[in-house]
């Protein structure tokens, strides 16, 4: 599963993201997913942290695969895994076709 987030500039760093990302994790958890992805812009302040706050962490660095306001830019993908029962959901949905 891929997770977006994005907070409208008026309310960053009010704790929005704080509180958005616990119930989408959970919501990944029922749903039998092995793994939350994100990719984010190697430069974010703010979202690198908070993603690692919860257990994300690094998996992927991709240098300049994005060109915006005149200048190519870096992603990071960064990787929760979600509790075995979810691993054992999906295997038992693949292994059921």
């Amino acid at each position: 599963m891929e997770d977006s987030i994005y907070v409208a500039l008026a309310w960053r760093g009010r704790g929005v993201g704080k509180l958005l990302l616990p119930p989408l994790i959970e919501a990944a958890r029922p749903l039998g997913m092995h793994a939350v992805l994100v990719g984010i812009d190697s430069e974010s302040e703010a979202s690198i942290p908070l993603y690692a706050r919860f257990g994300f962490r690094e998996v992927a660095h991709f240098r300049e695969v994005g060109y915006r306001f005149g200048r190519w830019l870096d992603a990071i993908f960064m990787k929760l895994l979600t509790a075995p029962k979810g691993t054992r959901e999906v295997a038992r949905l693949v292994a059921d076709g």
